[in-house]
């Protein structure tokens, strides 16, 4: 939709558009193309629309749904291809666990064309790789790019800071990248990173790199330090027997020779032990340094102003491998609107509240349950000693 927006301080007027969205309301499958390339293998996952473990009424959006366990999961949905250039690109879209996870991904792609949908699979090129991943107590974000046919990802490692995940409620993912050549990622409620793309990502190559040319010299002494010619021999009373013979101990009484071998006193540790002996080192009067070849300008390299850019995203989907079902997709976004982004998190933001208070209602009810059932034990022990007092 056309949107007038301030940028930088400057009135621009910009055809700001929503590239894709999806509440997954009915009519969703239409949109989306499920995968088939493991099907053969017995390994395909079935996608499902569900409520969600907090949603309780028809109000609440539904979600797609990872079912089973131990499956690959393929689906995407095609649109008009854009080019972001000269744009920022807002993505966002949230996840649920419903259960607690062993293993899995939540991350959401974005790519060029394909040749057939129905063979999504981790081999299908993609421009975006975005969002959370668990495993066995580990955390992580993805943020993943294509650069001229290769993905780089963040140099670090990025926390997610979502307990919330594991609470099973919807956690808001948003990704924000800029034509100045700038990311932004925030989990939950939460900015994750804020970085030009060439400092968190190694999009470009080194600026300098050692000169393969270079070699080190025949005389270059690298050694810093030299055996001690006045400290070439072991002291006569250097003790470096670690452990010796037990002289205290006695052969039992019922030793036999014959049976058993000839006795020998056990070992124990030599209390004039002093530790092994080297001969003492002294500096290298040589020494120059350690050698490192000369660094010269990279003939690869380049800068790119356009680390941003991509010319003809076409879809958006999920391709997960999950040792443990019970996540849950919805709200995809995908605009060059900062409001229309906005408006998403707000909502968001009332869907995350209305969750939190559901699942403290239930919680208090299941407590309220525990202590319930916690008086009643107490009141039969009660009675049982009771009774075993009349008895006695």
């Amino acid at each position: 939709m056309p949107r007038s927006i301030f940028a930088l301080g400057t009135l621009a007027v910009v055809n700001a558009k929503i590239y894709f969205q999806e509440k997954f309301n009915p009519g969703w499958e239409k949109r989306w193309v499920k995968s088939t390339a493991y099907e053969g293998e017995g390994l395909q996952g079935e996608w499902e629309i569900s409520p969600g473990m907090w949603y309780k009424n028809k109000k609440d959006a539904m979600g797609l749904r990872v079912a089973e366990d131990g499956k690959h999961y393929g689906i995407s949905a095609h649109f008009e291809p854009f080019s972001n250039e000269g744009k920022s690109l807002y993505i966002s879209y949230t996840v649920k666990f419903d259960v607690p996870v062993e293993c899995g991904g939540g991350y959401i792609k974005l790519g060029p064309e394909m040749d057939d949908p129905k063979n999504f699979t981790s081999d299908t090129p993609y421009y975006i790789m975005f969002g959370p991943d668990w495993c066995n107590g580990d955390e992580s974000t993805h943020v993943i790019f294509e650069n001229q046919g290769k993905y780089v990802q963040t140099r670090n490692t990025l926390t997610n800071f979502v307990g919330s995940v594991r609470l099973g409620l919807s956690t808001l993912m948003r990704l924000q990248l800029h034509s100045n050549n700038t990311a932004h990622i925030y989990t939950h409620d939460m900015e994750v990173l804020a970085s030009p793309l060439k400092d968190a990502w190694s999009f470009l190559e080194d600026e300098q790199i050692p000169d393969p040319e270079d070699e080190k010299p025949a005389d270059w002494v690298d050694q810093p330090m030299l055996p001690d010619p006045d400290a070439t021999s072991k002291p006569e009373d250097w003790v470096d027997h670690k452990r010796i013979p037990d002289t205290s101990a006695t052969k039992p009484d019922d030793w036999d020779d014959e049976e058993d071998g000839v006795w020998q006193p056990p070992m124990m540790d030599n209390p004039e032990y002093i530790g092994e002996w080297t001969p003492g080192m002294m500096p290298n009067p040589d020494y120059i340094g350690r050698w490192a070849p000369t660094m010269i300008d990279n003939p690869d390299y380049f800068d790119d102003d356009l680390l941003y850019k991509y010319d003809d995203i076409a879809w958006v989907g999920f391709e997960l491998w999950h040792v443990t079902g019970g996540i849950m997709f919805d709200n995809i976004i995908i605009t060059d609107d900062y409001w229309e982004s906005a408006e998403v998190t707000k909502k968001w933001e009332k869907t995350e509240a209305r969750e939190r208070r559901k699942r403290d209602i239930a919680w208090a009810d299941n407590e309220r349950k525990a202590n319930e059932e916690l008086e009643l034990e107490r009141q039969r022990a009660a009675e049982e000693d009771a009774s075993d007092m009349e008895e006695s």
